[in-house]
């Protein structure tokens, strides 16, 4: 049952994700004052383009993927009487 909260929990935050503006995580209009986050997000931006995706898409995947490989880890027949 975890799983599937976790899951749901992320499925819905993506949902919320996706209504936002492209730039919610910009701290401010003026990049000099937050460079390495500017840099990420414009990373961010080139990398889902190159994949004709948007951010929202393209984090969606890697999120999806970095939360089933962490769920696939956690259930291995060792873990699975200890959750």
């Amino acid at each position: 049952m975890p799983a599937i909260i976790a899951i749901e929990s992320f499925i819905i935050g993506s949902a919320l994700d996706a209504l936002a503006p492209q730039d919610n995580l910009r701290p401010s209009r003026e990049p000099a004052e937050a460079e390495a986050l500017a840099s990420a997000e414009a990373a961010a931006r080139d990398h889902a383009a190159a994949q004709s995706e948007t951010v929202t898409e393209s984090s969606f995947e890697f999120g999806l993927h970095a939360l089933v490989s962490g769920l696939r880890a956690a259930s291995t027949p060792a873990t699975l009487g200890e959750h």
